[in-house]
């Protein structure tokens, strides 16, 4: 994957102060580029992974979480490409409940799942 940062490191480490007008509209293209690159990265990843989340089936929101815990960097994007079988799709609060429930003990973490189902059910019922 084409790393901008590191681009620019290595051949052009005075650029910026040489053309700075240059500099600023290469960066900015550099910038749209990247962010087409993620969004497209993350079509892919939603089709091989799932397009809703696994827990509430909410398509607004959605990040990836690793199921067996082992954390990769946000510059590792593409790792959920080469690996999907690892990742589940979350909608972003329950990939925030989860990873509080990793840092309870079982029966703490027990006692709010049931919550949790309480209160869908609640919600369903209203």
């Amino acid at each position: 994957m084409f790393n901008q940062k590191e681009y620019m490191r290595n051949y052009m480490p005075n650029y910026w102060r040489t053309h700075p007008a240059k500099y600023k509209k290469h960066k900015a293209q550099m910038t749209k580029q990247i962010k087409k690159i993620r969004h497209n990265q993350k079509i892919l990843a939603l089709k091989l992974i799932g397009d809703k989340c696994v827990i509430c089936g909410s398509i607004k929101h959605l990040c990836f979480h690793e199921i067996h815990g082992i954390p990769h960097k946000n510059t590792q994007s593409y790792f959920y490409l080469k690996h999907p079988e690892n990742f589940v799709t979350l909608c972003n609060l329950h990939h925030k409940l989860i990873h509080m429930l990793g840092e309870m003990s079982y029966k703490e973490a027990f006692k709010i799942l049931l919550l949790v189902e309480q209160l869908q059910k609640c919600l369903n019922w209203a």
